[in-house]
């Protein structure tokens, strides 16, 4: 079974991940990666999450295999996100429109799947800009964009 832990930035996905399963859950480390901005090229953009994404399918299937249950801080499935920045405005729906193709492709060749089980943690906005500023272990310099798309 994949179980995702999901929510807002700053929500405590990492925190319950640690609490509930210290040393057995796959945490999403964006802070390893060198990430490509958002506004540069949408090939490029789009490409390299999927890639991201698929990296992290592959490790939830291991970390399953091994443990017959894989705690995921974060979904490997991110097509929302940009989604939600081009319904934000954030952003137009180019990235969209590529990441949805590449997605699609690799949930046919069966690169990626599909969590079994969503837990989607929430907080309130203000709570979420206070846990992020006391949040000294990250850098969180997209947050009010981030904090736009919760609704």
């Amino acid at each position: 079974m994949i179980v995702v832990i999901e929510g807002p930035s700053a929500v405590g996905k990492t925190t319950w991940c640690r609490t509930h399963f210290p040393g057995g859950f796959l945490e999403e480390a964006l802070s390893d990666i060198a990430a490509p901005d958002l506004y540069s090229d949408s090939n490029e953009v789009a490409r390299f999450w999927v890639d991201f994404a698929l990296q992290n399918w592959q490790r939830a299937l291991v970390l399953e295999s091994e443990k017959g249950i894989a705690i995921c801080d974060g979904d490997s499935f991110h097509l929302y996100f940009s989604w939600a920045l081009w319904k934000t405005g954030a952003l137009d729906g180019k990235l969209f429109a590529l990441e949805s193709e590449l997605y699609r492709k690799a949930i046919e060749e069966k690169r990626l799947g599909f969590a079994d089980y969503i837990l989607w943690l929430d907080a309130p906005l203000a709570e979420l800009r206070l846990r992020a500023r006391a949040d000294t272990t990250r850098r969180r310099k997209r947050n009010e964009i981030y904090l736009a798309l919760v609704p």
